[in-house]
């Protein structure tokens, strides 16, 4: 089982990859056409590639806005398909009254336009809906009129799903004989127009008519022709549904140990697409094995699981159904009070529905439960009544129906390919006269056709020969230019990494410090800053260490040019200034940044944000006295085990309206404490599962989950989750972190 469900978990795993990367090229496409119906039907896209990995908040999403964009453009028909999908959504979700409400406008709205296919569709929909509430008579007007639809404008593809629900229908109501004849006239429109997805269902369907006639191994054989297709189409709903099925022959054949696996496997498919109301079902098989079993709790645990689901998504023979097998468990535990308070809530279900084969279940089960407790009267009454219903769909009349309408089937399905075997063979012999005469003249107009051939080829070969050599050359130049601009994107990056600081410069003054900086480009905006001085202090003097974490305005190269100013009119502020106090630097730093921009007759208001800290540290001391001062950027702290924030100034370096001068803060830590200066890129980075955020207070989460690590340790974690998160998607930006254990 286990092995199994790895490779439907790999096969989605697989899809996933493609899909996401479709989604990204939707999502790139409908930037161009926001406004525009053509952003209508991407968002619409884009919601059915997510539908179709069972995210069905995320495709929810993408329907809302399509909804949204679609009535502001008064677009009637991509308004249409919006309402149908968040109606399939919320459907499987079990919601059915929204389901239905969903339908309903989008049914509306094909009406209107005149879409007899869509409108066919959404009857059947709707259908479905009234089957799964136990509404019978609803499920057959609704069907009925998709059937009708789709007879008229000749949609066999539709027609197979309308004779399908049909007969589930009749099934439901215990009319065999019925529900097999609509199976197989929707097997056979399915077969014409090669819908494997729809035959797989119906193998499903007549699987269980046989099943509940007793026809154990003819109903394996259709589950498991079922069960081959779904996992050819990759269909994981039909393939939990067939093992279900699979598992409950299983039980009944009393083969527990692979009833319980086939019934586990099914649960674990459906919860991973959501399908609540097949979950019960396979909440109330478990049970039944359990029950087999002696594991009386687990079967309570789970018919309890089933009736919770039931009752959730109003599905009323769902709800009859658990109820009837926890009366037959209260029964076994000798629990009669309990068990005909149980047996009674499922009859009023069932009469309310008028299943009969719910109702066979109901009254056999009262016929034990009387009989348990000496009510001899009582039990015969209600054993005439299960006889009833139970010859009603098990009989032989209804055996002999519904074998015919299978061999009846059997034998149209030979004759068909009898009648096409013959056409193929007259239509083979014409085919071959018509050959015959077409080769006599082709050859003529072939011989005329080759000598003007020959003459146009020569020509085109001596004017390909000039292209060809016209095309090298400018290849050549393309090549070449390519190759000057690497060069000097490559020298670029020498440049900006020489204004950065050796990690070997940095331990020297800060050992316990990582530095994670990963450029999105070869050249990037972010970049660390370091200087050390040495003050005159009471006796001994004092030494300083400045280090920063700075994001400029861009990535690449512009980025990496901004960088280049900021990183020098940091040193020139603290080397040729002599300002230590960080609000100082910052203060001066922005003048002479933009100093350096007023030289050009261009408005420029690039800038960075950053995160600058001053340590004085003695080597005989436990207290380091820091100062920090930041644009933007904040600064992390760990002391003791818990972490503290300190916000920055609201504003950048460089041009800024109402510009106030930056704030320096001070604070004492101990040894053992962390400090964390970063920009922005971690936490902006696009990735995981839905394709969101990784988010500051997730990084503040990881940081502090590591914190007692060794600061490689640390770097090395930070790392392995960024790359985790980011995946097969594109950084978004430059990233730099940089930790600092004292």
């Amino acid at each position: 089982m286990r092995y199994v469900i790895c490779i439907w978990l790999l096969f989605a795993g697989i899809v996933a990859v493609g899909q996401s990367k479709k989604i990204d090229s939707l999502q790139n496409v409908f930037k161009a056409s926001a406004k525009d119906t053509t952003g209508v039907n991407i968002l619409n896209k884009i919601a059915k590639e997510y539908y179709t990995q069972f995210i069905f908040d995320s495709a929810g999403i993408y329907l809302n806005k399509a909804l949204l964009l679609a009535v502001s453009l008064n677009f009637i028909k991509g308004q249409s398909i919006s309402l149908n999908m968040l109606g399939a959504i919320n459907f499987y979700k079990g919601d059915y009254d929204k389901a239905k409400d969903f339908y309903a406008r989008s049914l509306s709205i094909k009406e209107e336009i005149g879409d007899k296919n869509g409108a066919a569709t959404l009857y059947c929909n709707i259908a479905g809906i009234h089957l799964n509430t136990g509404n019978y008579t609803e499920a057959l007007k609704y069907s009925i009129k998709s059937l009708k639809i789709n007879i008229e404008i000749n949609n066999k593809k539709g027609a197979a799903a309308s004779y399908n629900i049909i007969g589930e229908t009749y099934r439901f109501m215990g009319n065999y004989p019925e529900a097999t004849k609509q199976y197989f006239l929707g097997l056979k429109n399915a077969e014409e127009v090669n819908d494997k997805a729809r035959v797989g269902g119906l193998y499903n369907n007549l699987g269980i008519i046989f099943q509940g006639q007793n026809k154990f191994e003819e109903a394996l054989r259709y589950y498991y022709k079922g069960l081959a297709i779904n996992k050819a189409e990759e269909n994981i709903r039909g393939a939990a549904g067939l093992y279900h099925n699979i598992a409950t022959i299983y039980n009944k054949t009393k083969n527990y140990p692979e009833a319980l696996k086939n019934f586990l496997l099914a649960l674990k498919l459906n919860s991973e697409v959501g399908n609540k109301n097949w979950m019960g079902n396979n909440y109330t098989g478990i049970a039944s094995v359990y029950v087999a079993d002696g594991n009386t709790a687990g079967a309570f645990d789970n018919l309890q699981k089933a009736l919770k689901i039931r009752l959730e998504i109003g599905d009323k023979g769902g709800v009859a159904d658990a109820y009837s097998s926890l009366a037959s468990l209260n029964r076994g535990l000798k629990n009669y009070k309990g068990a005909r308070q149980d047996i009674n809530k499922s009859l009023i279900v069932a009469q309310e529905i008028k299943s009969i084969p719910i109702l066979a279940v109901v009254y056999k089960e009262f016929t034990s439960l009387d009989s348990s407790e000496n009510r001899y009267k009582e039990a015969f009454e209600h054993h005439k009544l299960y006889i009833l219903c139970r010859d009603s769909m098990v009989n032989e009349d209804n055996t002999k129906k519904i074998l015919q309408t299978q061999m009846q089937y059997d034998f149209d399905k030979k004759e068909n390919v009898l009648k096409l075997e013959q056409a193929e063979k007259n239509l083979q012999a014409k085919e071959e006269n018509e050959k015959k005469n077409i080769i006599i003249w082709s050859i003529c107009g072939i011989l005329l056709m080759v000598i003007v051939f020959a003459i146009f080829a020569y020509r085109n070969y001596l004017q390909k020969q000039k292209a060809n050599i016209e095309i090298t050359h400018q290849k050549n130049i393309i090549e070449e230019k390519q190759k000057e601009i690497l060069d000097s994107i490559n020298y670029a990056k020498r440049l900006q990494e020489a204004i950065l600081p050796p990690l070997q410069f940095v331990k020297q003054y800060l050992p316990e410090t990582f530095i994670l900086y990963s450029p999105k480009d070869i050249v990037a905006g972010d970049f660390y800053w370091m200087e050390t001085i040495f003050t005159p202090g009471a006796g001994k003097g004092e030494e300083l260490t400045f280090i920063a974490a700075a994001d400029c305005t861009g990535h690449g190269v512009p980025g990496a040019m901004v960088s280049v100013i900021c990183s020098t009119a940091l040193s020139r502020a603290v080397k040729e200034f002599g300002l230590t106090a960080p609000g100082k630097i910052l203060d001066k730093t922005r003048e002479l940044v933009l100093e350096t921009f007023s030289r050009s007759d261009k408005d420029v208001k690039d800038g960075m944000d950053i995160s600058l800290i001053s340590i004085s540290q003695s080597p005989n001391s436990e207290t380091i006295i820091l100062q920090w001062s930041g644009a933007n950027n904040p600064l992390w702290y760990v002391k003791g085990k818990e972490m503290h924030i300190i916000i920055a100034n609201k504003q950048s370096i460089g041009k800024t309206d109402n510009p106030l001068p930056f704030t320096t803060h001070s604070l004492e830590l101990n040894k053992g404490d962390s400090i964390y200066l970063f920009t922005d890129g971690f936490a902006d980075q696009f990735g995981g599962p839905k394709g969101k955020k990784f988010k500051y207070k997730a990084l503040q989460e990881l940081i502090m989950r590591n914190t007692e690590l060794s600061i490689a340790q640390q770097k090395e974690h930070l790392d392995l989750a960024l790359q985790k998160w980011k995946g097969n998607l594109e950084q978004v930006d430059d990233v730099c972190i940089i930790g600092i254990k004292f």
